[in-house]
Formats: C-alpha cells, sequence, structure tokens
C-alpha cells in the first residue's frame, strides 16, 4: 500500500463514528502502516549491529507501568518532548504509520521471552506479578517478523563466534530456566496431569491466535496453513496421541482475537486430543515428544527441553539448522542467504535471551543480568503460589 492511501485511511478515520466500521480501518492502519514502516526501517541494514542509539531518546511508552524499562540504558539521554529527540522508542506494532509521518527514527520495543508472572492484563494480580521484567528493542524488525531482517537475525547471520565460557554459561542458563520451569508468563499451576502420563509417545502442535502479528508477519499463516500442521503430525505420527494446545487468549471470553486456528470442529482425528488445561508449557514440553509449530516462542522452549521441533511459520529460531522447516520461503535464494549459518541451540539462545534482550528487575528499577531476572521470577511466582494457593509440584 501506498503512504499516499494510507495517510487518506488515517484522516478518514479520524472522521468515521462508527466503532465497529472504526476498528476495520484501525486494523488496516495498523497493518498496512507496519509493513510501510519494516520496509523503510530496511534500510538501515547496512549499518552496524549494535542497536542501541547513542542519541538523545523519547520514549513512547502507552502504560504508564513501563516507564522504569528506561532505566535499561542509563547513559542515554531521555527527553520529554518527541521534537527533540532523535530516535522514539514505540512500544509494540500499532500505529508504527505516525513515526512514518513525522519522520522519526523509531526503535520497536516489544516484550521479551521472558515477561513476568501473570499477563498486564490481569488487573487483579497484585503489580509486581504482572510487571515486565525484560523487552527486546530493534530499528529495523521486530524478531518475530520473519517476513524482514531484524537485528537478531542479522548477528545470527553474522560470522561473530562465541567463545566457549559463553557457550558454557548460555547451557548452564538455559538448564536453569527449564529446571525452574520458568517461561514468558509464570501464573500456570506446575504438575504433570494424568492425561499426559500415559506411555504412549505424544506429540504436541502449538495453536496460535487470530490477528497475532506473529502469524501475520512471520510466514503469513492461514487457516489452510494450520490445517496442513495438523494434517502432517496425523499422517507422520500414526501411532502416536497428538495433543493440539490451545492458544492461552482463547480461553479468554469476549477476545475477538483471541480465536485460534483449531477447535472441535478441525480435530476430529481420533488420536487427536484438544488440550486445554491452564498448566505450565514447560510442564507440557518436557512431558511430549514431538512439537509442531508455527511461529510461538513456545517451539523455542521446546528446544530448549530436547525436543524435535517443525516448524510451519519463520520463527526467529527456524533456518539455522536446529529444526525442521517446511515454510517454501526456506527453500527461497533469498531465506537462504539471509539464514545461511549454521547455529547451535546455545548461540540462538544467547543472541535472543541474553544479547537481543534487556532486563531491569522492577524492585531495584536498574539493569540486571538473565540469572538475576530468572531468580526475581522465580520468587515472584513463589509468592503468587503462595497467595493464590496454586499447585506446583517440582
Amino acid at each position: 500500500m501506498k503512504i499516499w492511501m494510507l495517510k487518506f485511511i488515517y484522516l478518514f478515520n479520524i472522521l468515521i463514528f462508527n466503532t465497529k466500521l472504526k476498528n476495520k480501518f484501525k486494523k488496516i492502519i495498523n497493518i498496512e502502516g507496519a509493513k510501510l514502516f519494516l520496509k523503510y526501517a530496511q534500510k538501515n541494514i547496512d549499518k552496524k549491529f549494535d542497536i542501541l542509539p547513542n542519541e538523545k531518546i523519547y520514549w513512547s511508552l502507552e502504560d504508564d507501568e513501563c516507564k522504569y524499562i528506561k532505566n535499561a540504558f542509563p547513559k542515554n539521554p531521555i527527553v520529554e518532548q518527541k521534537k527533540d529527540a532523535d530516535v522514539c522508542f514505540k512500544w509494540g506494532m500499532n500505529r508504527l504509520f505516525r513515526f512514518i509521518l513525522k519522520n522519526k527514527r523509531c526503535f520497536i520495543a516489544e516484550d521479551s521471552f521472558l515477561r513476568s508472572v501473570t499477563t498486564a492484563a490481569d488487573k487483579n494480580a497484585p503489580k509486581e506479578a504482572r510487571t515486565a521484567i525484560s523487552f527486546t528493542i530493534d530499528d529495523m524488525a521486530t524478531h518475530f517478523c520473519g517476513a524482514y531482517i531484524s537485528r537478531l537475525e542479522q548477528k545470527l547471520n553474522s560470522e561473530e563466534k562465541l567463545d566457549d565460557v559463553i557457550l558454557a554459561q548460555s547451557k548452564k542458563s538455559m538448564q536453569k530456566i527449564v529446571d525452574n520451569y520458568i517461561t514468558k508468563y509464570n501464573h500456570q499451576p506446575i504438575y504433570i496431569p494424568e492425561i499426559l502420563q500415559t506411555k504412549q509417545n505424544k506429540v504436541l502442535i502449538i495453536d496460535q491466535s487470530f490477528g497475532d502479528y506473529s502469524i501475520i508477519f512471520g510466514g503469513n499463516g492461514k487457516q489452510k496453513d494450520f490445517d496442513r500442521m495438523l494434517f502432517d503430525a496425523v499422517k507422520e505420527n500414526p501411532n502416536s496421541l497428538i495433543f493440539v494446545k490451545v492458544h492461552p487468549d482463547a480461553l479468554v471470553q469476549r477476545k475477538k482475537r483471541a480465536k485460534g486456528f483449531y477447535s472441535l470442529d478441525n480435530t476430529h482425528y481420533p488420536n487427536v486430543i484438544l488440550f486445554a488445561e491452564n498448566i505450565n508449557p514447560i510442564v507440557v514440553l518436557k512431558n511430549v515428544d514431538k512439537v509442531y509449530v508455527w511461529s510461538s516462542g513456545m517451539g523455542f522452549e521446546a528446544l530448549m527441553c530436547g525436543k524435535e521441533v517443525i516448524t510451519y511459520g519463520t520463527p526467529f529460531y527456524a533456518g539455522w539448522g536446529v529444526t525442521i522447516d517446511r515454510h517454501p520461503w526456506f527453500q527461497t535464494p533469498e531465506l537462504k542467504k539471509r539464514r545461511a549459518k549454521r547455529r547451535t541451540l546455545e548461540e540462538l539462545f544467547y543472541y535472543s535471551y541474553v544479547w537481543y534482550s534487556h532486563y531491569v528487575n522492577p524492585k531495584t528499577q536498574k539493569a540486571c543480568s538473565i540469572d538475576e531476572a530468572v531468580d526475581y521470577l522465580f520468587e515472584c511466582r513463589n509468592q503468587y503460589f503462595k497467595e493464590n494457593n496454586i499447585r506446583a509440584d517440582f
């Protein structure tokens, strides 16, 4: 879509008072505007890998509870007015179009792979339980935008090598995360449900929700693609139990974008079970043998748990030699060039969870290491479980 068309839709949307119609135009503005922004941002592709700017920063954060994360960059001058800034930090992919209009270089901030005990939407939970402890920033594309080159992808495809000390520490940190059942959100009970205790071989298919940017920009997934993923899993594993993990958002009532790709209507194979139990994701991953995934970060957690992972989208961890990748893009010259390097799991973990992610301890409001972040989440989760009488068998 051309920029003049987006300008017209943007201005026209201001004049619309019908809520339903207004929301439809907002969706167009957000998705097409993000595509246009990402296209512009790719012009920085030849710049160095250092994703932290030295210029004056303006933080465009909608949620006041997130503003403490600016403490992750104590050396950068923070300005209060956008006009005085050299670069802007914008939370999330929505409304990126405005930064094109203002001709401002923008870094997109997103939740990282270890976020909090519960979600930001859970207003009944105490503040410390829903406060994000980590985030990523990128001036080219977010890590889940496989159609575009992110700083993470650029780094992974570089000639840079990690020494044995960093690799050993990465392996240790991964094991700490898995052993303590730490994941992005950590409010779910920790126990093995009876259905996962069967000795029969088990396969997991990870559902995701409609409207999620990781679906749109992570391979442009459609219903037919998820149908194919299920069909392949059934065909390739005839003697296995196949669990379809319902996306957590799909369990939230009256949430329009929460609809998943799988339901009772299209999972009617005799060996397929629709799994909607609210259980810690690491528990599920530890108790299956193989994982099929589009672009969910849970696919990388499956790798951390030592599972075979088959991808159908273009997640950040695909194309480096640790997964089986079936998206047609991986057969194109462009993708083969973009993700030409072979990386180990430890290297993928370091670059995504350590180099690319930034951690701030909400208690001290100071930058911290990944291990300190894991310790914080573990302590905070224990308190949350105790206060809410949540089961934890480990």
